[in-house]
């Protein structure tokens, strides 16, 4: 007898994802491992995700460009993007800085579609961002946030502190090429409980691609996976940057407890400058490997630059003919392992930072040097830093806590105190200092309501002892609006160029006083499929903040701690998102105003700030693989400078147009740049002339 069976198929489909009880894999009570999400719900998680999961590298497969993604959907497909396994535990997660500040996020997808050269040229498109540049292609840029300075912002690689303690003009000498960045993270209302020093007016985290992704290649029976980049780029002032990018490992099963993966990167990137001694020379080399098996995570990077600058003007108009040259070397290791309810990391990184100055030129294309001229400046900064934290997950929620050893040492012939043995080395000065970081941390979660209170403490051998503190509360509504309110307190110790640089246009200060502020910022986050919106508001009491200031009758700028610096503002963003014809429009502003004017001096950074800056941008599709991006930006900053005549000027407002044009079919991506198509003359630094109009093109196979 034959019976007719009827099955019908059924299709569960998750739109959001939460930390409720009541939610569907909570209720499971077992690890649950996630493979694949739809492409707009992975967007609005991962950024939802925050720096700790980014920094593991789970978010590494923004790397896939909505266009390339189009060539292989058929009409009514929804949109895939492949992510790294996503481990969903039935208990409360993890605290995450997203969960309680805003986080803006540039995703390798936007990075591919901005006309840049320089990883430090895309932090022109962060709100609230101000990136001042000295020359082209990543030549020196000073990054300062929210009227801050230089000096005040912490840079991280992957999650690792590579701020320069001599000056931070270095702190963005970053090893790494443009095409091995998976996204950045701009990281603000923090404070030294969260990040440590330096992270006084805000954070930039700099996230490289790993060895594996789920979207990747790989055969099934090994689970090996591959990727690799070739790229070409030229163009006119004599452009040329070519360079190399690729991973490959292995990616375990669900009853395998074992994985490995190795990405890197190599660069070259050179120009004959656009004007007289703005040539320049970058050379890039990246390595980063993890392992994870039954004794834990392992991870370590090793990253080498050398960087040759003719520096036309950098630190001062009256010398045209200047020059620099630096050396980078960045290593870093990482380990964790969870027991239960417990989790044990400690890490250990080692940065090294060589510099040549030279005040009249003599490398490459050498010039007269007068005879008062005796000696170039040398430096060698060498930071090593070892860190410690474990972590208990309640029923509440997390209590973590850290401590941290970091030596700074110095070698100088201009910089620190005078050594007792320096014969026959060019370094006759030296100066060492010591930090011990520590922290304490409690986060709460109950129902939409999160919470983290936390205390912090530095002790270093120059400036004895800093304490502070941070609390951070966030409420999200089921209509996906979540607000936040965090009030943070910030330290900042002076650079070694802060207290002992004196050369004939400048003189520091060795008593200066570390830096401080609190900082409190209200704000709210809203995103659904299409729609993105993030508003934030900010003040920040500032005391004994460090700036570089000349006094009328004076020929030499001085240090200084100025009694007190306070600043307020607000960061806008709102962007759309459509289809693979409207890819991205973005619109952000932001606001600052500082209450302390240069009254009876003039200010070299500290009161030199941008007040408003505007970024429109615009990627779409035309035809098939067609598609360009159109990006527009204008500021206005405070402050006044003394051009080359010795006349006081005020800067004026500036707006620049840029547009990218691109191809894409398969894995080749043609473009084509035209940056400044207005032929804007502008300066970030006073007197400091930018590059007008520039063209180039690249060629990149990507597998």
């Amino acid at each position: 007898m034959k019976k007719t069976f009827s099955f019908r198929h059924v299709v569960f489909r998750f739109r959001r994802f939460t930390r409720k009880r009541y939610a569907a894999f909570a209720s499971l009570h077992r690890l649950v491992s996630m493979g694949r999400v739809t492409q707009r719900i992975s967007d609005l998680e991962m950024l939802k995700a925050g720096r700790k999961i980014a920094l593991s590298g789970l978010a590494a497969a923004m790397s896939c460009s909505l266009l390339a993604a189009a060539e292989s959907e058929t009409p009514g497909d929804v949109g895939q993007l492949t992510i790294d396994e996503v481990l969903v535990v039935a208990e409360r997660a993890e605290l995450q800085s997203q969960n309680l500040r805003v986080i803006h996020r540039l995703s390798s997808a936007q990075i591919a579609a901005l006309p840049v050269v320089a990883v430090s040229d895309l932090l022109d498109y962060l709100p609230g961002v101000d990136a001042r540049a000295r020359g082209a292609g990543g030549s020196q840029t000073d990054i300062s946030l929210r009227g801050g300075t230089f000096d005040q912002v912490l840079i991280l690689l992957n999650g690792h502190n590579i701020t320069d303690t001599q000056t931070g003009h270095y702190s963005f000498d970053l090893p790494v090429d443009i095409d091995m960045i998976d996204h950045i993270e701009l990281l603000t209302g923090t404070g030294m409980s969260q990040f440590g020093l330096s992270s006084f007016s805000g954070a930039i985290n700099i996230v490289t691609k790993s060895g594996v992704h789920s979207s990747l290649h790989h055969k099934p029976d090994s689970c090996l996976q591959y990727w690799g980049a070739a790229n070409l780029q030229a163009g006119n002032y004599g452009l040329f940057h070519p360079a190399l990018s690729g991973g490959i490992g292995r990616r375990g099963q669900q009853d395998e407890a074992s994985e490995w993966s190795v990405a890197g990167s190599a660069s070259y990137n050179q120009s004959t400058g656009y004007i007289n001694n703005t040539d320049y020379k970058i050379c890039d080399i990246f390595l980063n490997a993890a392992v994870r098996n039954k004794t834990g995570k392992w991870n370590m990077q090793m990253a080498s630059e050398y960087k040759g600058v003719g520096a036309n003007s950098f630190y001062s108009l009256k010398y045209p003919d200047q020059f620099d040259a630096t050396k980078t070397a960045f290593a870093s290791l990482d380990w964790e392992q969870s027991w239960k309810r417990w989790t044990l990391r400690a890490a250990a990184s080692y940065r090294a930072h060589h510099d040549r100055f030279e005040l009249f030129r003599q490398t490459w294309k050498p010039v007269e040097t007068p005879d008062w001229y005796t000696n170039h400046n040398y430096h060698l900064t060498q930071t090593t830093s070892a860190a410690l934290s474990l972590k208990y997950a309640s029923a509440i929620g997390n209590t973590t806590a850290g401590v941290e050893l970091r030596n700074e040492n110095i070698l100088s012939n201009v910089l620190g105190e005078a050594r007792t043995n320096s014969s026959g080395s060019v370094f006759v000065y030296e100066k060492n200092r010591l930090n011990v970081n520590y922290f304490l941390q409690q986060s709460v979660f109950w129902n939409s309501l999160s919470a983290s209170v936390g205390v912090s403490g530095n002790w270093n051998s120059m400036f004895q002892n800093n304490i502070a503190w941070t609390a951070n509360l966030a409420y999200e509504l089921p209509c996906r609006l979540r607000f936040y309110a965090n009030a943070n307190q910030g330290v900042r110790l002076p650079t070694f160029t802060d207290l002992y640089y004196k050369s004939a246009t400048q003189l520091a200060n060795p008593e200066l006083k570390a830096e401080r502020a609190i900082t409190t910022e209200l704000g709210l986050r809203w995103a659904d499929e299409h729609w993105q919106v993030q508003a934030a508001g900010y003040y920040r009491w500032g005391r004994n903040i460090i700036d570089w200031v000349l006094m009328p009758d004076d020929e030499r700028w001085q240090s200084k701690n100025l009694t007190a610096v306070n600043a307020a503002g607000t960061d806008v963003q709102v962007s759309y998102r459509l289809n693979q014809w409207l890819r991205r429009v973005s619109l952000s502003y932001s606001f600052c105003t500082v209450d302390k004017r240069a009254e009876g001096f003039m200010s070299k950074y500290a009161l030199d700030y941008l007040r408003h800056k505007f970024v429109a941008q615009v990627d779409h599709g035309i035809w098939k693989g067609l598609g360009a991006s159109w990006n527009l930006t204008w500021q206005k900053r405070e402050g006044e400078y003394t051009n080359r005549d010795g006349v006081v000027e005020s800067y004026k407002p500036v707006l620049l147009f840029d547009l990218r044009l691109y191809w894409q079919y398969r894995g080749i991506t043609v473009s084509a740049d035209a940056c400044n198509l207005l032929g804007t003359r502008y300066y970030d630094y006073g007197g400091i002339e930018q590059p007008g109009r520039s063209f180039r093109a690249a060629v990149k196979y990507a597998f």
